[in-house]
């Protein structure tokens, strides 16, 4: 069976991975090229008249030609974890949770989220150890930044797309918020262990995790690197380093719907209000 994480950037999956890793019955990846090939697969059989032509005559069979081929693409990648309970990490997942859960019925998906200032201070504070590489433009400003990574085809707003389809979809997806994994690892991990069905929670190691889970960071100049290791403990707020109350402001007025669904923008996290899969705290 494989599982999927998504979530945002910057918002612990691949803490979350690392932390999985440590059960040797899982196996949790570094980001995958998997949702960007089902996505394709699913795009070209729209399009081709083969299909269309297929589904004239008889579509029960080429609709379950369509299920078994995505199914069988996803089971080879991961042949070499033979056993395991896999979990694939990538973002892409967010915007195609529903084929996802037709290719893998019961198959689960958990959604990685984080205070979204936090999110772009967290990727500020990277390039302020190296501003000579960007992807940006060199005289671009903070302000111009956010709105890029926050627009619709940016890092963060197509991730948040996916996310709001979610929830109006009323898909079951389970909301991790990285201020509760943060500070309270072990229940968070006995919950997620709940969510997936199995009732006995591996003794996992959150004082010494290793970084396992890694990802090719030199590709994006190394501006957001995947580490996530060390031990796990609670972090402080630190968007107020490095960004103007103004601008905080504007990321957060322009999320009003993902503050009020996930309980951000107060003095204190308020419990999530989504009608998707919650965990009982």
């Amino acid at each position: 069976m494989m599982n999927v994480i998504g979530g945002l950037p910057r918002s612990g999956s691949t803490l979350l991975c690392n932390v999985l890793n440590q059960n040797p019955e899982f196996h949790a990846s570094s980001t995958s090229c998997l949702p960007a090939m089902v996505a394709s697969l699913n795009s070209l059989w729209s399009q081709v008249p083969e299909i269309k032509g297929g589904l004239l005559h008889d579509a029960d069979q080429i609709k379950h030609r369509m299920y078994m081929s995505q199914r069988a693409m996803c089971d080879a990648w991961y042949t070499h974890e033979p056993g395991k309970l896999v979990f694939d990490k990538s973002r892409g997942w967010n915007n195609i949770v529903m084929p996802f859960q037709k290719i893998f019925p019961g198959g689960k998906v958990i959604i990685c989220l984080r205070d979204l200032r936090d999110m772009f201070a967290s990727i500020e504070k990277q390039h302020r150890k190296n501003p000579l590489l960007d992807v940006f433009p060199a005289d671009a400003g903070i302000t111009q930044r956010a709105q890029g990574m926050f627009g619709p085809k940016g890092m963060f707003g197509t991730c948040l797309r996916g996310i709001k389809d979610i929830i109006d979809r009323r898909l079951d997806v389970y909301w991790l918020r990285y201020e509760d994994f943060s500070e309270h690892p072990g229940q968070t991990m006995q919950r997620i262990y709940a969510y997936l069905g199995i009732e006995e929670c591996f003794e996992h190691d959150f004082d010494n995790v290793l970084n396992v889970a890694e990802d090719p960071d030199f590709l994006y100049l190394e501006k957001y690197p995947h580490q996530g290791d060390g031990r796990i403990e609670k972090r402080e707020s630190e968007w107020r380093k490095f960004m103007s109350p103004d601008l905080a402001k504007g990321i957060m007025d322009g999320h009003k719907w993902y503050n009020t669904v996930f309980g951000y923008g107060g003095k204190r996290l308020k419990p999530i209000r989504s009608t998707a899969y919650v965990p009982t705290v």
